[in-house]
């Protein structure tokens, strides 16, 4: 009952490996993060959207299917043989309006080449059922976190943030950008992947009639179920809504500030008792201390308490989501998103390629 989770966020900055032990609950066992070839990478940033060709994809999926085999081999061979591995590779492209979400990462070249069998397709699964495709961390996020007092909210923040809500039931949406948009401006003007501990966030002032600006988008006004990507909030979208946009720092200020409203918005009307954060956005104090202000700002209850996830570390939550789904699918276990992301009924969840 080993089950390895695998998974390349949409920031692009390495691949994460999770593996949990299911015999007796949830058991982190061992996390790592396995950095991107360079290239690899530079590759994944600067992807031209809409328009990439098709050589561009052959030869980035074939690219990746080296990255994630050599990044699990190194794994396994460090931590031992696993019963499967939940494989969610890279989103590429995320469009539920049109049944559409396209991940790279071709599971039976990962499941031949580790000799392991992989469970992958889980986003396609729930498409199948007349779902959004995402987010898929909140039942996952109801079981890990069973025993935290209630209502409960999980905040997911990682190149775009979510939010689970736990309470008698379980709902969950992508409350739109999280890290993404901040770890553009970072490389782009500072030559940083992203901005460690939101130390140049701290430094910048928001500017107040940018954000407002960004805060009209329709997409924070739909209800829920609803999910986006990258394709939908990122730098280019940000700078085209401002004619002379404001310094770098105060730009990845305004940013994170962005991030910050959507979520604390999102939690006022879901009123929690508690709030976890996990995902990279748990370790930005800025980013953390910008939602908290907002929550209050925007009338949050003050009793709410806020927290790290524990025992897991806020990093490791995402790959321990795909080892769950892995093991859900390998013990042909259905999982129910029908609140969460619209799907029609409860179903079993991915595809199984064997070695």
């Amino acid at each position: 009952m080993r089950f390895l989770g695998v998974l390349s966020g949409t920031s692009a900055d390495g691949i994460d490996l999770g593996l949990v032990d299911f015999t007796n609950g949830i058991e982190l066992i061992a996390f790592d993060t396995a950095p991107f070839p360079p290239p690899l990478q530079q590759a994944l940033h600067r992807l031209p959207g809409p328009q990439a060709t098709l050589p561009q994809l052959s030869v980035l999926q074939a690219d990746l299917n080296r990255a994630f085999t050599a990044a699990i081999n190194a794994f396994l061979k460090n931590h031992g043989p696993v019963s499967a591995i939940g494989f969610h590779g890279q989103t590429l492209w995320h469009a539920p309006a049109h049944g559409a979400s396209w991940q790279l990462g071709d599971p039976a070249i990962l499941a031949a080449a580790t000799a392991t069998p992989v469970v992958a397709g889980f986003r396609q699964s729930d498409l199948a059922l007349g779902g959004q495709g995402a987010p898929l961390a909140p039942a996952f996020h109801a079981e890990l976190f069973a025993h935290q007092p209630k209502p409960l909210a999980v905040v997911n923040i990682g190149g775009l943030a979510n939010i689970s809500l736990i309470d008698q039931s379980v709902q969950g949406w992508d409350s739109g950008p999280g890290n993404g948009i901040m770890d553009e401006i970072a490389q782009r003007w500072f030559n940083q992947p992203y901005d460690k501990n939101g130390q140049i966030a701290a430094q910048g002032s928001v500017n107040d009639a940018l954000l407002a600006t960004l805060l009209q988008h329709p997409y924070f006004h739909l209800p829920p179920p609803k999910s986006c990507g990258r394709e939908q909030f990122n730098l280019h979208w940000l700078l085209k809504q401002i004619e002379q946009p404001p310094a770098p720092q105060d730009l990845l200020t305004t940013a994170c500030a962005l991030t910050a409203a959507t979520i604390a918005h999102d939690l006022v009307k879901a009123n929690p008792k508690t709030v976890i954060f996990c995902g990279g956005g748990a370790y930005n104090p800025t980013l953390i201390q910008h939602i908290q202000h907002f929550y209050r700002q925007f009338g949050g209850r003050q009793q709410t308490t806020f927290t790290h996830s524990n025992p897991a570390p806020p990093e490791a939550i995402e790959a321990m989501l795909f080892a769950w789904l892995g093991k859900k699918r390998w013990c042909n276990e259905p999982v129910d998103y029908t609140p969460i992301t619209g799907a029609t009924r409860p179903g079993l969840y991915g595809t199984i390629w064997h070695a």
